[in-house]
């Protein structure tokens, strides 16, 4: 039963990159999980991974979301973005049952080997959407004309955020295609080659961060004399690829969007949506849920693009502190490490709404799995 539970998170992370439909509806590989979500439910082993304290935590938050979101949906009835509402509930149970899913196909029976397989899978997906954004095959969309590769993703961040997802999962589960070096190299360099095919300034920094714990969690450790050879190559080779076109057109591209910015007067703040704070302070008391946006005296017009923000703005007090204390007990068995394993995914939710990605609740099961006695002595 396990092994088929692996194989289905596994096609999940090799098809969640083809985007058939368009954003916020259900993608062919969510049918996958949901078919893994009816296994699970004949799994025995599941009972006991519901009764951990780690999940009752999330199922908490759940029911807030539920509740707040459900109270929406019945005071806005009648509008036609009411089912909005709904949509996010169905998106947070989901995301919580992929969350119980991922814990307990990594912990029945060999975890070592679990991780191996579900890396495998990782390596494989991540390698795919490289060669696909190399040959240049990309959906028929608007970014294509402003030179940010999609593949077969809605949009350009949310192919930096996979690539961002995957690096984390690699970095944080000790596999043993993390002990080799020469696999640890290229994974670095696709997803380096990712990210700026992507043009995504912040999944960038969060990759370089990642490839610098890679470094060392292997221990690599070279002469004064080594160190200043690989400098300058590395210096060296920096400015042949600096000159090249394809660096220089995503240089010309950061640049046209940083001055769009500065002439229109708006500040990175309200273009999120993070204006919505200040300008509706009550709902910091009770939430607002998710959904009828219109309601709101916001630059931005959607959603607020922050996942934190999100949660505190849409679910209020209550909400942001029971997903807290949801966050604080995953990570509190090594705090300051598994803070800053999770800091380039958090900073991508600092300016993104990424929460709705299952592989986001994938790589806190993961550092939550790592703090296990069983799984700790392997990541050191």
């Amino acid at each position: 039963m396990n092994k088929l539970l692996i194989f289905l998170v596994g096609v999940y992370i090799l098809i969640c990159p083809f985007y058939v439909f368009e954003s916020g509806v259900p993608q062919p590989a969510h049918y996958v999980l949901a078919i893994a979500f009816v296994v699970m439910m004949f799994s025995g082993g599941f009972k006991a991974i519901i009764k951990e304290k780690i999940v009752l935590y999330l199922l908490f938050f759940v029911a807030v979301t539920f509740v707040v979101n459900l109270v929406y949906y019945v005071t806005n009835y009648g509008n036609n973005q009411a089912h909005i509402f709904l949509l996010h509930i169905a998106y947070y149970i989901f995301n919580c049952l992929f969350f119980i899913l991922f814990l307990g196909v990594i912990k029945q029976g060999s975890s070592e080997h679990n991780i191996d397989t579900i890396i495998l899978f990782c390596l494989i997906s991540l390698g795919i959407q490289l060669t696909l954004a190399v040959l240049g095959i990309n959906k028929v969309t608007q970014y294509i004309v402003t030179g940010r590769s999609v593949v077969y993703f809605n949009n350009p961040n949310q192919l930096a955020y996979f690539v961002l997802l995957v690096l984390s999962l690699f970095t944080i589960f000790p596999s043993k295609f993390r002990k080799n070096k020469f696999i640890v190299l290229l994974v670095i360099l696709a997803a380096v080659a990712l990210a700026v095919i992507a043009s995504s300034r912040i999944v960038l920094f969060g990759v370089i961060i990642l490839a610098l714990l890679l470094v060392y969690q292997l221990g690599i450790k070279f002469k004064l004399k080594y160190w200043a050879i690989i400098s300058l190559i590395g210096l060296i080779l920096v400015s042949f690829i600096y000159k090249t076109d394809f660096i220089q057109k995503r240089i010309t591209l950061i640049e046209v969007r940083n001055h769009r910015q500065d002439t229109t007067g708006i500040s990175e703040l309200e273009i999120r949506g993070y204006d919505r704070l200040w300008l509706h302070p009550k709902n910091l008391v009770y939430g607002a849920g998710e959904g009828n946006y219109d309601r709101f005296l916001s630059y931005q017009k959607g959603e607020l693009h922050s996942g934190l923000g999100t949660v505190f703005f849409s679910y209020g007090i209550l909400g942001l502190f029971i997903f807290s204390l949801f966050f604080y007990k995953l990570i509190a068995p090594n705090l300051y490490y598994n803070l800053l394993l999770l800091a380039p995914v958090l900073l991508y939710n600092l300016a993104h709404q990424g929460f709705r990605n299952p592989l986001f609740w994938a790589v806190l099961a993961a550092v939550y799995l790592i703090n296990q006695e069983k799984l700790w002595k392997h990541s050191q």
